[in-house]
């Protein structure tokens, strides 16, 4: 499949599916402002289309498996946005995990 026709369905659904509970629950009112642009933006340029885009790719060029092992450093990395963007804090215990999982995702990935 093209990578940019894989990339449309699979949002067109996800819009699809979403649609109906927005104006049900939310309605379409929308107080514009920066942050709002910004995070909008952010979330469909990098979290959407760059994500799917590289996910395809990566699976293109490798094998399945150790594609979906990347998955596994989601939250180490979503935690180290965190703490460099909002000045989280992260224990020892936290840090201890997001070594395991590294060293479990390198094995799986060698």
């Amino acid at each position: 499949m093209d990578l940019r026709t894989g990339v449309l369905i699979q949002l067109a659904v996800a819009g699809a599916v979403v649609l109906v509970p927005a104006l049900r629950f939310e309605g379409l009112e929308v107080e514009w402002n920066w942050t709002l642009i910004f995070a909008s933006s952010w979330l469909s340029l990098v979290n959407s289309i760059a994500a799917f885009s590289l996910l395809y790719v990566m699976l293109r060029k490798g094998e399945a498996s150790r594609v979906s092992a990347l998955f596994y450093l989601t939250v180490p990395i979503t935690a180290l946005m965190g703490f460099a963007a909002f000045h989280e804090t992260l224990s020892a215990a936290e840090l201890a995990g997001f070594a395991i999982t590294v060293g479990g995702v390198y094995l799986g990935t060698r």
